[in-house]
């Protein structure tokens, strides 16, 4: 059995976001089929980051909690911006989420794969 990846939807937590190098927006090799789409929960938020995401030219949603820690996503906007267009940052779907407790950073993994991968889902259809 051979997976279409190109129908995949990657999704990681925390510090698979953040490694420019080998996350969830590493370079492929230019053979390898990109996914279809990729769901970033809780990663760093920072220019580096969204011109990591730019360069991966896939859709997707970035999704963070803010409840123990401050986050600046105006820097990834920028960082994606720089790699591209302004109209190439529409694509970057970024979404705070509200997640009560004292785990918020674990706790938003379930919040945001409920409510974006059937989104991500339909969109293959």
């Amino acid at each position: 059995m051979r997976v279409d990846r190109a129908r995949v939807i990657l999704v990681g937590h925390s510090g698979a976001g953040c490694s420019e190098g080998g996350g969830l927006y590493a370079p492929l090799a230019p053979d390898d089929p990109l996914p279809a789409a990729i769901l970033a929960i809780d990663p760093c938020l920072d220019d580096e980051l969204g011109r990591s995401a730019a360069r991966t030219g896939r859709p997707g949603v970035v999704a963070w909690q803010d409840s123990e820690w401050p986050r600046d996503p105006d820097a990834m906007k920028r960082g994606f911006t720089d790699e591209g267009s302004t109209e190439e940052a529409d694509r970057l779907d970024m979404q705070r989420l509200t997640v009560p407790g004292n785990d918020a950073h674990n706790a938003v993994v379930p919040v945001a794969f409920e409510r974006f991968v059937p989104e991500l889902l339909d969109d293959l259809e």
